[in-house]
């Protein structure tokens, strides 16, 4: 009996040591809920402090979330990509996804910045070849707006006005109108002063024009008006070759201090005062002094580091290449007369 009662009392006890050690527990797990053990902080941290909002077991696992610059990276080298096949229009779109996870990332700008004026570029030879030379000052124009002292467009710029003129030109030469026909031929000159072409087929208008005032029209001035066609067809095809063929260039580095890139075998020459005619003399003298005037200029522009002063200057070398154009042509009409 008493060895039964005795079993009685441990069995109690063990039942009440169960139900104590029960609620200890429960207690310490109520507050293991609160925090959890982070092995990078080496310390317990609340649930908000991990990335995926719970408990991460897996914490060794070899998969992590793909971050903002490889995906700039990625997007970079497509838009690369579709910059070398000449895409402008998908290169734009992966560099400004590129941006979206660099902001401000100035490689990714510079680049943004070729394939616009790439672009701009690629359309404007477009129109060209479709003759549309209004469409194609317009998009040579926009170019010029990111790369305002880029001597290449500038010029391409003026071949397209040369361009233009000369084919109206052509329509009124080709309706017997010299005198408009002359007009618009030395409008194309002035743009373009040193172009040899443009300087024969306007002294062959001229030709024409008193060859017209002289005698009617017959079979000889139909042939010599078949000839003068033939000549200015071949030249605004030229301005389509040359055009396509030197494509403005842009330094794709990007350095402020880029700026003249020019042969300076290309220019106006001075000329020897040799004329007996006083009135050719005295153009002459007065050419060779914008000639001078000029490069004194050309050598201001690459040495300006300020790409505003340059703009300006390039601007005043092209106002006195026109004059030069203007005396080139009384120079010639005084020699004829």
């Amino acid at each position: 009996m008493k060895l039964f009662k005795l079993s009685a009392q441990i069995t109690s006890f063990c039942v009440l040591l169960v139900v104590f050690t029960f609620g200890i527990c429960y207690e310490v797990d109520g507050k293991l809920y609160d925090s959890y053990w982070c092995p990078k902080c080496k310390s317990n941290q609340s649930d908000s402090h991990f990335p995926c909002g719970g408990i991460d077991d897996d914490s060794d696992s070899e998969d992590t979330p793909i971050t903002g610059p490889s995906l700039r990276d990625q997007n970079l080298e497509i838009a690369h990509g579709h910059l070398k096949k000449e895409e402008y229009d998908m290169a734009i779109k992966y560099y400004n996804e590129a941006l979206k996870y660099s902001p401000n990332d100035q490689e990714i700008l510079d680049w943004l910045k070729i394939a616009r004026i790439e672009k701009e570029l690629d359309t404007a030879l477009w129109h060209i070849r479709q003759k549309n030379w209004d469409k194609a000052i317009v998009y040579f124009n926009r170019a010029l707006k990111y790369q305002p002292d880029d001597i290449s467009i500038l010029h391409s710029i003026q071949e397209a006005l040369a361009g233009k003129e000369s084919e109206i030109g052509f329509k009124y030469f080709s309706e017997g109108d010299f005198d408009k026909a002359e007009h618009h031929f030395i409008k194309a000159l002035e743009h373009n002063p040193n172009d040899s072409d443009i300087k024969d087929i306007l002294r062959d208008v001229r030709h024409a024009k008193a060859f017209a005032r002289q005698i009617e029209v017959d079979k000889e001035m139909e042939k010599e008006k078949e000839r003068i066609t033939e000549k200015i067809e071949r030249r605004l095809e030229g301005f389509i070759s040359q055009l396509q063929q030197n494509k403005p260039s842009i330094n794709t580095q990007i350095y402020p201090d880029v700026v003249d890139v020019r042969d300076k075998s290309w220019g106006p020459k001075p000329t020897r005062v040799i004329s007996k005619n006083r009135k050719v003399a005295k153009i002459q003298k007065k050419r060779n002094k914008l000639v001078k005037e000029y490069w004194v200029l050309d050598q201001k522009i690459s040495k300006e580091k300020d790409s505003i002063v340059r703009y300006d200057l390039i601007n005043k070398q092209t106002n006195i290449r026109s004059k030069i154009g203007v005396l080139d042509i009384k120079i010639m009409d005084k020699v004829e007369q």
